[in-house]
Parts: C-alpha cells; structure tokens; sequence
C-alpha cells in the first residue's frame, strides 16, 4: 500500500478544539486539569500521538479515543508515543484527554497520520450543552477501577473519563470542563495542613497556575462536588458555611446566570445540615443554587473503590441522577 504521512503540531491556532482551560507553555497547550486536552478530526489508517515530557516518576495516564475505540497510554519520563493503526483510511474523531490527575503540565506534542490520502480537519462547530465541575477525587477519578479492598492510590486506576461528572456529560452529550484536585476540601484538605480550598484552585488556570479568568465556555450548569474532605475535627460549622457561601459568591461573579448544583455525600454526609442552610442563605439573593444531597457509596453493595471512594457502579448511579436533576434544573 502507497502511504503517505502529515504531521499537526500540536500549537495554538491550529485546527483542534481544545478541552479543559486553556493553558499554554511557548504556545503549547499544557495539561494538568483532568479530561483536559484536545479533539480534531482526520482521514488515516495509523494515528501516532507524541507527549511531552512527565517529569515526575509517576505515570500520568491519557486516553486516546477513535470515534468509539478507547486506548490508554502511560506517559512517563521522554519520548512517550502511542500508536493506533488499522483505521481503514476513513475520517474519524479523535480525542486526546488526560485522565489521571497531576501537578505536572504535559503537552501533545505532535500527531502524525499515516494513510493513501492522509488529511486533518477541524472538529465541526456543534452547539452543545455545556458543563463545569469543580470537585476533589470523586470528580478526578482516584480509584475508580481499584478493588474496593485496595488502600492504594495508583494512577492506572485512575479515570476521570469512568466518573459520575464524565458520565453526566455523555448521557447529556455535554462539552465538560473538571477542576479538581484529590483530597481538597472547601476549607481544609483530609490531611494535617488546610492545603489549597476549593476557592483557590477553582481561580486557577492549570493547577498551581493563578490567574483564571472566563473564557468563552460559559457553562450552562455548574456543578460543585465538594465538602468530602472537611472533617469536624478541623472545620467547625460555621466555618463551613462561611467557606461554602464564599465559595458560591466566587462562582456566581463569574458565571453570573449560570445554575449552581451543589452535589454532596457520595462518600460523607458530615455536613449536610450545613450545607443546606449556606445555600438557603446564598438563595436569599442568588435564587439559581440548588443543594443535591445524594446516598453514599457505603449504602449499596460493589460501589467502593480505593479507599472507599466511588468506583464505576457508583458513578454510573449518580450520573443518572445527577442528569435528571440537571434537566430538571433546566426546565425551570
């Protein structure tokens, strides 16, 4: 066979739609945010993805879709390639997004194609849904394919394309952005320091990166998932409901008409008194917050991951409530 090759690099102003928020280190978008990366379309028979650097000694793991076919690829250290072949010459849609979360920014560096006639083409413009989340490791995915026996954290177990939020987004065919980081709370981490709240992180550009401010994608619903990791013994109260209605005040000087859903207890339901009465009073002035207390996973059997997190049964039974209560939402 006559096979020919193109190579896209992988550079601001070029023909891919990108996910998540942009960021961009010598005009070469960076990856820390979870399901962020990019999406184009192109005729091939064999895909080749390129990485930049991981600089850490822990994988990060990306996935590479081809219209229905899934393929993930561990990134570590240089020159880290995937290869994707047998694709029959046709267009497909391709899809590269980052699904194990990470401080490290990594980038796409390239993408070669091979084929008779080998061509990229832009992603159609298609007016869709769009949705935001901001939350901890439910959100990110952290053991989401473990055995809920395992009290490990990898990152091959890690999928933030397996959560309730991605879930969410395809049951809805829904554009997604995730900001989230494991172990975060509104006002203190699950460890021993406060860490970095919700608030900070949720300003943002890539993780660790300040300076956010609204793009373009201007979600349609906003959905919070948060308070997991505050525990009594560092939060009292008060102080939570403080933090959750500075939280929202944030949100809201922002997205000013975007719905706010605040969706809590997946794993805890330490503060759900709590939370309803911030939002009550957020609601006194906003009138477009809504609290969404769900079941924990302890209440079902073969919904626990690492360390009692959800894992993919969990996540397909709350990305069907959350969607209905998004329409629901909607409709008012």
């Amino acid at each position: 066979m006559n096979f020919n090759t193109k190579v896209m690099e992988i550079k601001r102003d070029e023909s891919f739609k990108l996910h998540g928020r942009p960021y961009y280190v010598n005009d070469v978008p960076a990856f820390t945010w979870s399901n962020s990366g990019i999406e184009f379309c192109a005729k091939f028979d064999r895909l080749t993805v390129f990485f930049g650097e991981n600089i850490v000694e822990t994988p990060a793991f990306f996935k590479v879709f081809v219209d229905s076919v899934e393929v993930k690829t561990s990134v570590v250290g240089k020159g880290t390639a995937a290869v994707l072949e047998n694709f029959r010459d046709k267009m497909h849609t391709v899809k590269i997004l980052r699904i194990s979360e990470g401080w490290n920014p990594i980038s796409v560096e390239k993408v070669q194609i091979y084929g008779k006639n080998p061509e990229f083409m832009p992603v159609p413009d298609k007016k869709r849904l769009k949705l935001e989340f901001l939350g901890d490791s439910i959100t990110a995915g952290f053991g989401v394919l473990a055995d809920g026996e395992k009290m490990e954290y990898t990152t091959y177990e890690q999928d933030s394309t397996k959560t309730y939020a991605y879930l969410t987004a395809e049951a809805l065919n829904a554009e997604i952005r995730t900001i989230c980081i494991s172990g975060e709370g509104i006002c203190h981490s699950c460890g021993d320091m406060v860490g970095t709240p919700f608030i900070k992180f949720f300003n943002q550009t890539a993780r660790g990166i300040d300076g956010f401010t609204p793009d373009d994608y201007v979600p349609d619903v906003f959905i919070v998932n948060g308070g997991t990791n505050d525990k009594r013994t560092h939060v009292t109260s008060e102080e939570f409901i403080d933090g959750v209605i500075a939280l929202l005040s944030d949100i809201r000087s922002k997205y000013p008409k975007t719905p706010i859903i605040w969706m809590y207890g997946m794993m805890v339901h330490v503060f759900d008194e709590e939370l309803k009465e911030a939002i009550e009073r957020f609601n006194k002035t906003d009138k477009n917050t809504y609290c969404f207390i769900v079941k924990s996973v302890n209440e079902y059997k073969n919904q626990r991951g690492t360390y009692g997190h959800p894992n993919v049964n969990a996540s397909v039974r709350c990305a069907g409530i959350l969607r209905r209560k998004i329409l629901d939402v909607l409709e008012k």
